[in-house]
């Protein structure tokens, strides 16, 4: 048994580079953009409200002055509801879309990593995100991102010969 062989990868530097995920990117700003519209637009219904209760609110007696007030209190929850359901780090509307859009080609990645590896004799590979050195005749980024763009021209070859977009 010969010596054990590690390589080593950066992620950011392929991510940074793999078009698949650079789309994922725009994708997910235009998706942030949209939720934000939506939060701008009832954040300036909320205040068109208030600001018509402020001018009202002499003229308004009873239930009807009540009923203004519950009609605020309950502009305002939707709108604290909205900003958690879009913003809560574990449930939330963009971590969802980030998992979304980025899960399957990061699973791609680490498969074309996995497979670098192999087809190159390494006996595991490391993130450089948490390196302090490495001999750069180890890195396999290159290598990676060589493979990941073979694979991206074979969907594409493999798309174009059938004649039909591949479904998922």
């Amino acid at each position: 048994m010969g010596p054990v062989q590690g390589g080593l990868f950066d992620p950011q530097k392929i991510l940074g580079k793999f078009k698949p995920f650079q789309e994922a990117q725009r994708e997910y700003g235009r998706y942030e953009e949209e939720l934000n519209r939506e939060f701008t637009k009832m954040q300036n219904e909320l205040q068109e409200m208030k600001d018509e209760y402020e001018r009202q609110k002499l003229m308004l007696y009873g239930a009807k002055k009540q009923e203004r007030e519950k009609a605020l209190m309950r502009k305002e929850e939707e709108l604290q509801r909205l900003v958690s359901e879009v913003t809560d780090p574990e449930r939330g509307k963009l971590t969802k879309k980030q998992q979304e859009l980025t899960q399957p080609i990061l699973a791609q990645v680490n498969e074309v990593v996995a497979k670098v590896a192999k087809d190159n004799g390494y006996d595991y590979v490391l993130n450089t995100a948490a390196l302090v050195y490495a001999n750069e005749d180890h890195d396999l980024t290159e290598k990676v991102l060589e493979e990941l763009d073979k694979s991206l021209e074979e969907e594409a070859g493999s798309a174009a010969g059938s004649g039909s977009q591949r479904g998922r």
